[in-house]
């Protein structure tokens, strides 16, 4: 997986709110067992929320979508050393 890595949390920030912006995350669920859209329930607001890195860099993983307008980042593959074993899923 790729992901965006960004010096501080503040460009971390700003970047996800402009991925945000971009790709329309204010997006409808679907009811998992009927496939149906589900207008009700919460929706999905966020594209990510950043992550803290051993190094005090800040990351989250690429949109495939739109990245109009996201500056001041670099892009690094996963890597299970970023973060204490003990947070790792």
């Amino acid at each position: 997986m790729t992901y965006l890595v960004f010096e501080t949390e503040q460009l971390a920030d700003t970047a996800e709110a402009q991925i945000n912006s971009n790709m329309g995350c204010n997006i409808i669920g679907k009811n998992a067992h009927t496939g149906l859209p589900a207008p009700d329930k919460q929706k999905t607001i966020r594209w990510a929320r950043p992550i803290k890195r051993l190094d005090d860099k800040w990351v989250f993983e690429k949109p495939v979508g739109n990245m109009d307008g996201v500056a001041n980042f670099t892009e690094g593959e996963y890597s299970d050393d970023w973060f204490p074993k003990s947070d790792l899923i």
